[in-house]
C-alpha cells in the first residue's frame, strides 16, 4: 500500500504544481532593471516643468519633478513631499510638514525655501505660466510678481515646515497646488531668469543624456517612493503615425503614445491637454470684445480635420495583441472621480467658435489698438504651425492682415504679451474654476494621450491625472 500511497502523493503533487507556481509567480516581486523605449509624439526641448507645453514634454518633466501634493477625488489634496498639511477653519492658512530627509537628485535635501522659490518663480512668469495664476491669491502675490518683494504671504517656519497665507477663503487651494506644472525644483535653479534645460527634481526618474529629439531619464536611487522598477527610460519623438507603426514592428520601441481627439462634444470619461487659442489683452482692453474677434475668425473645424489622423490606433496589423494602457481604464476608482471632475472642468471642443469672416472685419475696426493682429506658434509644432498657416488664409479672406510669428523653443519659453495678440499651443484643463481664474484660453482640440505596446513585454504600468502616466512601478516581464 506504500508504494501506492507514495504514487498518489507525487500524482497529486504534479496536478497541484502548475497552480503553485502560478501563486508564487504572483507573490515575487517583479524583475528589476532594463530599458524601455518610449516613443511620443510633439517637441521635447522644454523639460522644465513650469514651461514643457507639449504631451511629451508634460510626461517627462512629471516624472523628473514633482508637485507639493497628489490630486485627489472630491478636489482633496494627497501628501507627496509633504508628511502632513492642514487648513485653517477659515481656509484661509495653510500650514505644510515636509517630508524630513527627502532629497532632489543632486543629492540636496528638499527644503522649505525650495518650495518658495519655486512659487515665487512661477509669480515671475505670470505673463505666460498657467499655474501662476494659482498663486495670486497668496498675500502678497501682487508685489512679488513685479519684483518689488519677495512672497511674504510664504512664511517659512523652519527647513521643513511653512504656512502660506491666503488674502481670500479658498478651501481648494491645496488641491490647486498638486497640477504637475507646480513641481519644485531646487532654489538656485527656481532663481534662475532663463528656463531651465535640464531641471533638478525630485522625481523617480532624473534627466540623463538628451538632444532636441531624444531624452534619457535614468532611476533616482533614493527616491522618496523607492526606486523604480526600470533602470531607465528611452523616450523619442515621433513625427508620424508611420514611424510609430515602424518602431514597434521592428520592436525599436516598446510603447508608443498617440492621442485620441475630442472635438465638439463634452468630453465625460478622459484626460489630457488640449489645444487651445490663448488670447493676450492690454491693460485695460476688451476682452470680450478680443476673444470675440478671434472666435469669430478661427475655424474650430480647420483644427479638428488636422488632428483626425490621430484618432485611430497607429497599428499595421489590427488583430495582432496589443495592450493599450487607457488613462481612465487603467485608474483606479479614486482617479476615476477625480478624472470625470477635470472632464466637466474642460467644457467643451470649439463651442466658443463661430466663424464668420465678415464679423471678424466688423469687430477688428472696433479695436483700436488691434492695427495687425500677432499669432505665435511654436517651429517645432508641425499640427499647430498648419492650423496656424489655415487661420492667416482665412484673415486675407477678410481682408485682414494678419501677422503669423514663428517662434523657437527658447523664444517661446521667454515670451511675453504683446498687445492685442494670440498664440497656438497645449493647455491643461482648468478642473477647478473656483481655484484658478478663468483664462483666456479657447479650445481647439482635446489630446488624449494613450501608451499601447504588446503585452508580452510591459506589465505593472498606472495611468494617473492629468493624461500622465507613472513608469515607477511599471517593468518588463523577462521571458
Amino acid at each position: 500500500m506504500k508504494p501506492v500511497r507514495n504514487l498518489v502523493s507525487k500524482s497529486i503533487l504534479v496536478l497541484l504544481l502548475p497552480g503553485l507556481a502560478v501563486l508564487l509567480w504572483g507573490a515575487l516581486p517583479p524583475t528589476t532593471g532594463g530599458t524601455l523605449a518610449i516613443r511620443m509624439p510633439g517637441p521635447l526641448d522644454l523639460l522644465d516643468p513650469a514651461h514643457a507645453e507639449s504631451p511629451a514634454e508634460r510626461q517627462v518633466a512629471a516624472l523628473v519633478a514633482e508637485p507639493l501634493f497628489s490630486p485627489g477625488a472630491n478636489e482633496t489634496a494627497g501628501d507627496l513631499l509633504s508628511m502632513r498639511h492642514e487648513m485653517n477653519e477659515g481656509r484661509t492658512r495653510l500650514r505644510v510638514w515636509l517630508k524630513p530627509g527627502l532629497r532632489f537628485h543632486d543629492g540636496s535635501l528638499l527644503r522649505s525655501e525650495d518650495v518658495k522659490a519655486s512659487y515665487e518663480r512661477l509669480l515671475r512668469l505670470s505673463a505666460y505660466a498657467e499655474a501662476a495664476e494659482i498663486l495670486e491669491i497668496v498675500s502678497g502675490a501682487a508685489s512679488c510678481r513685479e519684483g518689488r518683494s519677495r512672497l511674504t504671504g510664504f512664511e517659512v517656519l523652519s527647513p521643513v515646515e511653512f504656512v502660506i497665507r491666503l488674502e481670500r477663503p479658498e478651501p481648494s487651494f491645496a488641491f490647486a497646488l498638486s497640477r504637475p506644472d507646480m513641481a519644485v525644483i531646487p532654489a538656485r535653479q527656481a532663481r534662475q531668469s532663463l528656463a531651465v534645460a535640464s531641471p533638478i527634481g525630485t522625481g523617480p526618474f532624473r534627466i540623463g543624456d538628451r538632444n532636441p529629439r531624444f531624452v534619457e531619464l535614468r532611476r533616482f536611487e533614493d527616491y522618496h517612493g523607492g526606486p523604480a522598477y526600470l533602470s531607465a527610460l528611452r523616450i523619442q519623438r515621433t513625427d508620424s503615425i508611420d514611424d510609430e507603426t515602424e518602431s514597434l514592428r521592428l520592436e525599436k520601441a516598446q510603447l508608443v503614445a498617440y492621442g485620441r481627439r475630442e472635438a465638439g462634444r463634452s468630453a465625460r470619461s478622459a484626460v489630457g491637454v488640449f489645444t487651445g487659442l490663448r488670447i493676450s489683452i492690454p491693460s485695460g482692453g476688451d476682452g470680450n470684445l478680443a476673444r470675440a474677434f478671434w472666435s469669430r475668425l478661427v475655424d474650430c473645424r480647420d483644427a479638428v480635420k488636422l488632428f483626425e489622423p490621430r484618432q485611430r490606433a497607429p497599428f499595421v496589423d489590427e488583430s495582432k495583441p496589443q495592450a493599450v494602457f487607457g488613462t481612465v481604464k487603467a485608474a483606479d476608482e479614486k482617479t476615476r472621480a477625480w478624472l470625470t471632475l477635470l472632464a466637466d472642468g474642460a467644457g467643451s471642443s470649439c463651442a466658443s467658435f463661430r466663424p464668420d469672416a465678415e464679423e471678424a472685419l466688423r469687430i477688428a475696426s472696433r479695436l483700436e489698438a488691434l492695427k495687425r493682429p500677432v499669432l505665435r506658434v511654436r517651429e517645432d509644432e508641425r499640427e499647430l504651425r498648419r492650423i496656424a498657416e489655415r487661420i492667416a488664409v482665412r484673415a486675407r479672406e477678410a481682408k485682414l492682415a494678419l501677422d503669423v510669428r514663428v517662434l523657437s523653443s527658447v523664444e517661446w519659453a521667454h515670451r511675453s504679451p504683446d498687445g492685442w495678440s494670440a498664440e497656438l499651443g497645449h493647455y491643461l484643463p482648468n478642473p477647478s474654476p473656483d481655484v484658478l481664474p478663468r483664462t483666456n484660453v479657447l479650445p481647439l482640440a482635446r489630446l488624449y494621450p494613450s501608451l499601447a505596446g504588446s503585452t508580452e513585454r510591459v506589465v505593472g504600468l498606472r495611468a494617473g491625472p492629468y493624461g500622465l502616466f507613472s513608469f515607477d512601478d511599471a517593468w518588463e516581464r523577462r521571458p
